[in-house]
């Protein structure tokens, strides 16, 4: 996906409206689903490589992504109207849930621990 984003291969759509490759970049749009893409493939495979810093990078893509579609105003959520406040405790709530399911699971704690016994 993140591949598709960067290269100029076809148009896209966002919000029922198409958006030309340059419209994505230009208005910020492209930049934050970078961003995102990016964040969860690094936590993706860091977690599958069962890396410490994934379950972190996992915790913290939400509240990046608000901060990222915070600080560009040209972006959906002031197109939507959507409150930044209403936001921000839906994206802790969000981060608090996969926190806990990351560092508190058993499941979780036993796949950490096989890759590190001394851990």
């Amino acid at each position: 996906m993140l591949l598709l984003v960067l290269l100029p291969v076809f148009n896209c759509e966002v919000n029922g409206q198409e958006m030309t490759y340059r419209e994505l970049w230009t208005s910020g749009t492209g930049v934050v689903i970078a961003f995102f893409l990016a964040m969860g493939a690094a936590g993706s495979w860091g977690l599958a490589a069962r890396k410490p810093w994934a379950r972190w990078v996992l915790v913290f893509l939400e509240p990046a992504l608000l901060l990222t579609l915070a600080l560009n105003p040209s972006t959906w959520m002031e197109q939507e109207g959507l409150n930044v406040g209403e936001q921000a405790v839906q994206t802790l709530l969000t981060s608090l849930c996969i926190y806990a399911c990351l560092f508190h699971l058993p499941g979780m704690r036993r796949y950490y621990e096989a890759a590190n016994p001394a851990a």
